[in-house]
This record gives C-alpha cells, sequence and structure tokens, in this order.
C-alpha cells in the first residue's frame, strides 16, 4: 500500500472519484472529504476518538428503523438541518437574509430563553456549563407531539 503524507491523503481520496460521473455527487463528496480531513487534522484526532465517533453513528444507526430515523434528529441537534434548508432558500431567492426559516425536520429558530444568560456565562454561573440543543420531538408525519415541551 501507498504511503502518503497527511496533507496528501485527501487528495489521494479526491483522485479515487475522477471517474464519478455526476458532477454534483463528485463535488459534494470531494468538498467532504477535504472538509473532513481537514478537522482531524485541526483537533488532532485520536484513534480512541475516531473510535468513539464510529461507535457513536453505529449507535445511532440501530435506533433507526422505519417510523424513525435518529440521524435527522442528530441533524437538528447539529443546526445542519436548517442550515441546509436556508442555504437552499436563501440562495434561490438570490440574497442572504435576516429572516428566520423553520428547519424542515424540526422547530424554528427561537431567540434565546431568560434562562440563556446563565449558559452564555458559565464562568459566572454557580451552575455547571451547559450545552443548550434546541430540538423538537415529531411523529409520522412531522406534527408536533402533544407531550414535547420547551
Amino acid at each position: 500500500m501507498t504511503q502518503f503524507e497527511a496533507q496528501d491523503l485527501a487528495q489521494a481520496v479526491v483522485d479515487r472519484m475522477a471517474d464519478c460521473k455526476e458532477p454534483r455527487f463528485k463535488e459534494i463528496m470531494t468538498s467532504l472529504v477535504k472538509h473532513a480531513h481537514a478537522f482531524v487534522q485541526d483537533v488532532q484526532l485520536t484513534p480512541d476518538e475516531w473510535m468513539a465517533a464510529i461507535q457513536f453513528l453505529t449507535a445511532t444507526g440501530k435506533m433507526c428503523d422505519e417510523k424513525r430515523q435518529e440521524f435527522i434528529m442528530l441533524s437538528n441537534t447539529l443546526g445542519i438541518s436548517m442550515l441546509v434548508h436556508q442555504t437552499h432558500v436563501l440562495s434561490r431567492a438570490g440574497r442572504w437574509s435576516r429572516r428566520r426559516y423553520a428547519a424542515p425536520h424540526g422547530t424554528p429558530h427561537k431567540p434565546p430563553g431568560p434562562h440563556a444568560h446563565d449558559a452564555q456565562r458559565p464562568a459566572t454561573s454557580a451552575r455547571s456549563p451547559t450545552c443548550l440543543c434546541p430540538t423538537a420531538l415529531i411523529s409520522i408525519p412531522t406534527r408536533s407531539l402533544a407531550c414535547a415541551t420547551a
């Protein structure tokens, strides 16, 4: 097997897609590979951390079935569903805007509630640092569940 320098490895992976017949797929995968490799280098990911990430994704996949798609919830939690939707809508409008859009599989963006000031200043808060992950519980076909509260 060929040995690669870290900076050459991403390009070697991209080069393997040279015969890809779908230009948009090739563009997306090329960018994904380059960004993923840059992320690994940026945070200096260890083999144990990478294995933990793989185990997390495997566990997420095992929770999915024909009625439950946990990767959508993960996408919502990471803000990716909202970003994809917003980028699509705004690119179609030809401009960026301050208008807020609902995530396609979650709740619309809401300004932080009165509790947010404590989480924004964990060093001055008596509480432990907090990770606020706005999500919504939905049922098929994407209507809010009565038991879900903010």
